[in-house]
This record gives C-alpha cells, sequence and structure tokens, in this order.
C-alpha cells in the first residue's frame, strides 16, 4: 500500500514561520516601547511638583459641599476629582478648596499638589487602544517606561488622599436647614489666585448646586424670578461697602462648572435655564468667557435658614431708607459725571481753538518777518551796484564821444580824501545782513510749564535741570496731543475704584521719550479716596506715562533736553 507523504516545502515553511513570529512579535514590543513618550525624569518636591520651576500651569478646584448630597450623591464630588485630574496638563499645579460657613474666609485649604506626567505618555501604539479615552494613573499598560510609571502610582497615591478628605467632608454631619453658602464670594477669592498676567495655562474648576445662599443676594430667598444678573449687579453695587467691589475680569482662564441640579429648585426646564443663563453672565463679566458646564446627576432639595426676610419694620423703614440714599447718591454721582463730562468738552474745546488762534499769530508773525526780510534784501541788493560804481577808477570809465556831449558826468573814484556817497550805505549792509538773519531766525521761547489736564492725565507740570549736566537752561517741551485726553482709568471703569491723584516723576531723554526705570510715584503728593486701592491707580500711571512723548519748541539748541519732569494724573470714575 502506498503511504502518502506531506512536501518538503510545508515543513521548511513551518520552520520558517516558528523561527520568524517570535521575532516579529520581539521587534514590535521593542518599537512600541522606543515610540512611548519617554519623559525626562525631573527632580520633585513632596507634593509632586517640579523643583525649582515657579511657572507652571496653575489649576484651582473649588467643592461646594455646603448642602447635603445624599447617599445617591455621595462620590459625585471625588468623580469630578478623577474628571479634573485626568484633564490637567503635564506639570498643572492644581489647589483644591472647599466651602465654608465664613463669609471673611469663605473657603478652606485642603491640598496642592501637581501632575508630574502627560496623558500621552500613558498612551500607547496597539491597535486596540481606545484612542477616544484617556487613560488613568491606575490603568498603566506594560509599555510605559518606568519613570513614568513612578511618577502616576505616586500622583494616584495623593489623589486617593485628596479624594479620602471629600468623602470625610461628604459625610460629617450638616446643620439643617442650611446657614449659608458664600459661594460668590469663595469665586471671586479663588479668582484673585489668577491676578497676573497669564504665562501658562490657567484652569478654575468648580462642583456646586451653585445656589448662592448670603444676606445681601440668596438665589434661595429671591426665587427664580429674582436671578436676574441685573438685579444681582445692583445689589452688589449697593452693598459694595460690606461686600466689596466687583474684581477686575481676567482673561485666558478656562472655567469648567460641574453643574448639580436641586430637586424642587433647579431640575424643571425653566428654572434650570435661568439659573445656568445668570452664572454665565457672571463668569463672561468676570473672565471674559462663558464656562463649560458638566451636568451631574440630580441631588435632593433642601431648606435654608432665612437671612435676608427676617428683619423687623423698623429694620425694613431703615432698609428702605438706606436703599433711597443708594438712590439718590447714584443720581447724583450719575449728575456729577455728566457735568464733568461737560465740563472736560469745554475744556478741550478751549484748548483747540486757543491752538488755532496761536498757529493763526504764528503764521502771520513768520510771515511778517519773512516780509521784512525780503525787503530788506531788496534795500540791499539796490545799494550794492551803486557802491560798484562809485569803487571804479577814471581810467576805467568810459570816454566821452567827442561828437556828443556827455549825458552822465563821471564819477570821482573813491579815496580817503573824498569818501563815496555811497560808502554808509556799504557799511550798512553787514547791519543789514543781520538784520534779515534775525527775522528769518525765530525768537527763542522761555520754557513754559505744561498745564495739567483734568480729568483726564495731566500735562506735565515741573522741570528741572538734570543733575548730571551744568546746563542752565532747559529746552521747553510739552506732551504731544495724541497723549493728552487718555481714558486710563483702570480696568476700563468696570469697577468704581473711587477716585485718585497721582503724581509722577521722571526722566525726559534727549528724544522726547521717557525710560521704563526713571518713572517714579511720589506717595507723600499723591492720595486716592480708596486708599486700599492706591496701587492700582499708581501702576495704571506707570504705564501711561511710560507710553508718553514730548516735543521740543523749534530751534532750541543751546539747552538741555534732557531732564526730570513731574506730571499730575487725575483718575475720576
Amino acid at each position: 500500500m502506498a503511504v502518502h507523504r506531506p512536501p518538503q516545502t510545508s515543513g521548511r515553511f513551518r520552520k520558517l514561520l516558528l523561527i520568524v513570529l517570535p521575532l516579529l512579535v520581539f521587534g514590535g514590543g521593542l518599537a512600541a516601547l522606543l515610540l512611548t513618550d519617554m519623559e525626562p525624569a525631573v527632580a520633585l518636591d513632596a507634593d509632586l511638583c517640579p523643583v525649582g520651576q515657579s511657572e507652571l500651569p496653575r489649576a484651582a478646584f473649588l467643592v461646594d459641599l455646603r448642602k447635603p448630597l445624599g447617599a445617591s450623591g455621595a462620590t459625585l464630588a471625588t468623580d469630578a476629582l478623577r474628571d479634573v485630574t485626568l484633564a490637567l496638563p503635564s506639570g498643572a499645579e492644581l489647589r483644591v478648596y472647599n466651602l465654608t460657613e465664613n463669609a471673611t474666609a469663605p473657603r478652606q485649604f485642603i491640598r496642592r499638589f501637581c501632575k508630574p506626567y502627560s496623558n500621552a505618555a500613558l498612551a500607547t501604539t496597539s491597535a486596540k487602544e481606545d484612542r477616544t479615552q484617556t487613560r488613568d494613573c491606575d490603568d498603566l499598560p506594560a509599555q510605559v517606561s518606568g519613570n513614568v510609571r513612578e511618577n502616576a502610582k505616586r500622583f494616584c497615591a495623593v489623589r486617593a488622599e485628596v479624594a479620602a478628605d471629600l468623602e470625610r467632608l461628604v459625610a460629617r454631619p450638616l446643620a439643617l436647614p442650611v446657614l449659608n453658602a458664600y459661594l460668590v464670594e469663595a469665586i471671586e477669592e479663588t479668582i484673585l489666585e489668577f491676578d497676573d498676567p497669564p504665562g501658562q495655562p490657567r484652569l478654575f474648576y468648580l462642583f456646586s448646586d451653585m445656589m448662592q445662599h448670603a444676606a445681601w443676594y440668596s438665589h434661595m430667598e429671591r426665587g427664580q424670578t429674582g436671578w436676574g444678573f441685573n438685579d444681582f449687579i445692583y445689589e452688589r453695587e449697593k452693598e459694595v461697602p460690606s461686600v466689596g467691589p466687583r474684581p477686575a475680569p481676567l482673561k485666558d482662564v478656562d472655567v469648567t462648572v460641574f453643574y448639580l441640579p436641586r430637586k424642587g429648585l433647579t431640575d424643571m426646564p425653566r428654572p434650570k435655564m435661568t439659573h445656568t443663563a445668570f452664572w454665565h453672565r457672571y463668569f463672561a463679566d468676570a473672565m471674559g468667557r462663558e464656562p463649560v458646564v458638566r451636568e451631574f446627576p440630580t441631588a435632593d432639595g433642601y431648606e435654608v435658614e432665612p437671612l435676608t426676610n427676617r428683619l423687623s419694620a423698623a429694620e425694613q423703614l431703615a432698609e428702605e431708607r438706606r436703599r433711597l440714599e443708594f438712590e439718590r447718591q447714584r443720581l447724583e454721582d450719575a449728575i456729577e459725571r455728566d457735568a464733568e463730562l461737560r465740563r472736560a468738552e469745554a475744556r478741550a474745546e478751549a484748548e483747540r481753538l486757543a491752538e488755532i488762534e496761536r498757529q493763526r499769530a504764528e503764521a502771520e508773525r513768520l510771515a511778517e518777518e519773512q516780509r521784512l526780510a525780503e525787503e530788506e534784501e531788496r534795500a540791499r541788493a539796490e545799494r550794492e551796484p551803486a557802491a560798484e560804481v562809485a569803487d571804479a577808477g577814471p581810467e576805467d570809465a568810459e570816454p566821452p564821444s567827442p561828437i556828443d556831449p556827455p549825458l552822465v558826468e563821471p564819477v570821482a573814484s573813491a579815496s580817503d580824501d573824498a569818501p563815496s556817497q555811497d560808502a554808509p550805505a556799504a557799511q550798512d549792509a553787514p547791519a543789514a545782513q543781520d538784520a534779515v538773519a534775525q527775522a528769518v531766525e525765530p525768537p527763542r521761547q522761555d520754557p513754559q510749564p505744561a498745564e495739567p489736564a483734568t480729568p483726564d492725565p495731566a500735562l506735565p507740570d515741573t522741570a528741572a535741570v538734570d543733575p548730571q549736566t551744568d546746563a542752565e537752561a532747559i529746552c521747553a517741551s510739552t506732551l504731544m496731543p495724541e497723549y493728552r485726553n487718555t481714558d486710563a482709568y483702570p480696568r476700563g471703569r468696570r469697577i468704581n475704584f473711587g477716585s485718585a491723584t497721582i503724581v509722577l516723576q521722571f526722566v525726559l531723554n534727549e528724544q522726547g521719550g521717557i525710560s521704563d526705570d526713571t518713572v517714579e510715584v511720589i506717595a507723600d503728593s499723591s492720595a486716592a479716596t480708596r486708599p486700599q486701592y492706591f496701587d492700582i491707580f499708581a501702576n495704571e500711571a506707570r504705564v501711561l506715562a511710560r507710553q508718553w512723548r514730548f516735543e521740543f519748541a523749534a530751534g532750541e539748541t543751546n539747552c538741555s533736553r534732557r531732564q526730570i519732569k513731574r506730571a499730575t494724573v487725575e483718575f475720576r470714575f
């Protein structure tokens, strides 16, 4: 019987496959390991932040645990913390705060820590990898390098400690009804952390039902018909002495709100739309952009301790009187602002007409000087031919015709014994030339101090000789017109910081500019109606002065252009 044997080629192919396949697997794993983002090792402190680096991406996470979450919402705060840490960029510093019951210290610091790796460092090149999902520090693939793996494990450990702190805050017994919730105050105190020029990303996260409950403004007690943003601004301005003015708007701050609707309060479409619209307006006003709102499941409702409706009849009467006084003051301020604006416009118009009249008089003066110079030049030209004839000798004169009598008698040559009649004219010629030169050259003007312009930034009002030069004369200098009426009130007049008078001293250089390091604020001569904002006005005045440019009077030569000057800047809201 014949025996079937497999071809020899099949055996060779099987051997080749057994050799090549492990090599392919090993090479693919090695390539994946090499392609994985390898982040250099950086020295980290106890909070996992890079040692010696001050410019880091900054993030703040404010959790509002002043109200009950119930059993179903016990983990919502930690879920929000996890989402925040997943969204953080590499090296970002995160500060976590909790809302308190103290209006003067409305937030409690929980923990600071940094993210020492990037999300890309945890990704793999596997085709099975879900690229839409970001890996977390507790889900590390085998391809992650040892340095990144160690940093990710440490980051998970710190985050677990913060999550445990949040769980303890959620589980602690709360005073019910809820006494207060100073949410606006805590938000604005957190905003102050970002009040500097942005050099790195700035992120603000907020976990809350967004229900403000304070004596000056309460979402809980006003009801949805009183959630308008304009009503909020009115109440805020009325309570500025106790609450403080709104902070200046920031730029380049990304806001994410983990929004928690409340049953019976904001769970229905209309009140939720009104409530979220209020906060969209608030953050657009405070940070220049609207927030990203991520809605969480609806939590149980709650009651609050009344704060705004506990006044007696006498207290209500006093409150009404205070409101009427506030309205009266607002009306007077508006009238005063309008009057000051009209006065400023009148001053500007008077200055414009005076400048036109000055330019016209100057043009007439120059024209008259030019006319006198031309007349003097013509008179000198008429005298020069006569002087040339007088200087000629008899031998140079043309002999008279023998037929016709001479029409003009020969003129004797000039000598010491017989001076020419035209000699005085010739002697006066240099004097005439000097007169022409004097007429063409404009007369020198003594330097005059510039008059301050109020309420806009004032012109420099004092000049002094630079002690480094020994020149006694100072070139007259004036601020260029385009810098005289600048509306430089801090932060675009969005906040009323009061009024201020800032006196500056600076050094004017040869080109009419001002060096940045020479601008000083004379504190003894400056004042602000609200002293706590003096530094804001001083910084605004310095920035304004550094942009100034001065022009010098024409023809100024034997004088010092480099000089010390002073200026007074008036700020009126």
